[in-house]
């Protein structure tokens, strides 16, 4: 290879390498994830919650709407599964079981941030069976942590049966799919 080629060559390389090398860091700050916005996770002191009857029902199957409504003057965040216990009417707390995920009536959305303006909500569907099993509950009310958060909210809950205090709960969402 004459020196001259040689020397193309090089060059050619060089600039295809720089090339490259500014595509990379173009693309980098493209499709680089933005920074995360400093929105402050749902405090129960500023969060209200809801319950609101879904009329649904299905092979002994039924369940509610819960909702959490921002009540701060401030954007916050919510995302998960709100943790739930139910309560008797003296407010101790029941056995309670909570599965995650989809419910015998409605599918789990899957978990995702959700920044909730004033007065915005947020929503989950809670399930559970009435059949009689072998130690059933009878609540009198609902007591709702959010994910990751301290302290609780509470809310009237009495259904007439819960089958072994088994409770379901989607992930909470903008809007809650219920199938009907």
């Amino acid at each position: 290879m004459s020196p001259k080629t040689r020397a193309l060559v090089v060059a050619g390389a060089l600039a295809s390498a720089a090339l490259t090398a500014t595509g990379s860091a173009a693309a980098t700050r493209g499709t680089a994830p933005q920074a995360a916005t400093d929105v402050p996770a749902c405090e129960t002191s500023h969060t209200q919650v809801n319950l609101h009857e879904s009329g649904f029902a299905a092979a002994g199957n039924t369940g509610l709407v819960l909702t959490l409504t921002n009540a701060s003057d401030h954007t916050c965040r919510v995302d998960g599964y709100p943790g739930l216990v139910m309560e008797d009417s003296q407010h101790r707390a029941l056995p309670t079981n909570v599965t995650e995920g989809s419910t015998y009536i409605t599918p789990d959305p899957g978990t995702t941030d959700i920044d909730l303006a004033p007065g915005e909500r947020a929503s989950a569907f809670v399930g559970w069976s009435t059949p009689e099993g072998t130690s059933d509950v009878t609540p009198s009310y609902l007591r709702v942590s959010l994910p990751g958060g301290t302290g609780y909210l509470r809310a009237p809950f009495q259904p007439a049966n819960v089958t072994n205090g088994n409770l379901g709960v989607t992930a909470l969402a903008r809007h809650t799919p219920v199938p009907y």
